[in-house]
Order: structure tokens, then C-alpha cells, then sequence
């Protein structure tokens, strides 16, 4: 007898598409402050000689993006207004295509 998802009637349908899943309201507040921790760490940060704002203002940049709607539709806005600007950040922001397992590597 071969196992398929007709013989688990009892398991939920998963769906895992980014767009229907919402971020429960602690899960968005511990993403927010963590975001605002991370861009204050990098403000202070500033005037030490070692390179820390920029990867901790993208980390900051990212995390609030993910949990604050009103922050993605300022970006979204600023965005289409300045196209230039925001060029650099959208190619940093954007997701990678995760790498196939190639066929050589199968066999």
C-alpha cells in the first residue's frame, strides 16, 4: 500500500506562500524593535573605525521592512518616485532564487 496525501485525511492543508501567511502581533513587535535596535546600533556605531553601519543598517532595513506594512508602503513610494535612488537597495533587499540541485549531482 503506497502512501499518499488521500490516505491522511486528517492533515490540515498546508499553505506556505509568503502572501497568505501573516506575522502574529508579538512575532511583528520583537521583528520591530529588533530592526530599531539594530538601526540605532548602527547610528552609534558611526564613528568607530571599523565598517559596522552599513551591514547593520541593511539587517535594520530588512527587519522593519518584514514586519511594518506602513514602513513597506513608504518604501514602495519612495521607490517609484526617486527610481535611481532606490535602485542599490532594491537589488540588496531583493530574495535570491535558491539553487536547483543540479542532475550531474543526483546521479
Amino acid at each position: 500500500m503506497s502512501l499518499n496525501a488521500a490516505s491522511f485525511p486528517f492533515d490540515p492543508p498546508v499553505d506556505t506562500t509568503a502572501r497568505t501567511r501573516r506575522l502574529s502581533s508579538l512575532h511583528r513587535v520583537v521583528l520591530l524593535s529588533a530592526g530599531i535596535f539594530l538601526g540605532l546600533a548602527a547610528v552609534l556605531s558611526a564613528p568607530l573605525p571599523v565598517p559596522l553601519e552599513m551591514p547593520l543598517a541593511g539587517g535594520s532595513a530588512m527587519l522593519i521592512l518584514k514586519a511594518s506594512p506602513r514602513a513597506r508602503r513608504l518604501y514602495v513610494k519612495g521607490s517609484r518616485r526617486w527610481p535611481k535612488t532606490f535602485k542599490v537597495s532594491d537589488r540588496l533587499l531583493r530574495r535570491r532564487k535558491k539553487a536547483e540541485p543540479s542532475d550531474a549531482a543526483e546521479a
